[in-house]
């Protein structure tokens, strides 16, 4: 078996047209020569394999993307909402997001025929107006005070129920 004739590897990395003809030029040598020729080495000496075939890519116009992290699912909605020692009614980021509120924003409350509805107020008319929001359906638990997204209708639609006795 005769070694095939390598020229040194160079101090940085092959990249795109460079990468392309330093491979063809080596023509079927095996793959660690390759890599290494091209310029692919980790500080312990051997081939940068993973480097190597991503600048091929990248050569041949395929960039892959890095992975991301799916985001967290977090804890389901239980629409219910627990009132504090001093009468608060703390309400989480989570059901702001369901009738568009952020930070800044002020969010009102209407009590109507025992029932009290969140709304986000629209900055532009200064009138209240309701956010489109896409909350299942859900009953409404026997507690204190509740949270109920309500039926699905074009009348309901954005806003958000808290139900309580009063």
């Amino acid at each position: 078996m005769t070694a095939t004739p390598t020229a040194p590897a160079p101090t940085t990395p092959l990249v795109g047209a460079e990468l392309l003809a330093e491979i063809k030029r080596i023509g079927q040598a095996p793959r660690d020569h390759v890599v290494i020729a091209c310029g692919y080495v980790r500080k312990d000496g051997k081939p940068a394999y993973t480097a190597f075939y991503e600048a091929h890519m990248a050569a041949h116009g395929l960039a892959l993307q890095p992975p991301t992290k799916p985001a967290k699912a977090g804890k389901p909605l239980s629409f219910r909402a627990k009132i504090t020692r001093a009468g608060m009614v703390p309400i989480g980021a989570a059901y702001c997001s369901l009738i568009g509120a952020g930070e800044g924003d002020t969010i009102t409350i209407e009590h109507l025929g025992g029932t009290l509805v969140l709304r986000k107020e629209v900055v532009e008319t200064t009138e209240s107006a309701p956010v489109s929001c896409s909350a299942p359906a859900a009953p409404v638990p026997a507690a204190p005070a509740s949270v109920d997204p309500g039926e699905e209708s074009d009348d309901d639609e954005g806003e958000l129920e808290i139900t309580a006795p009063f």
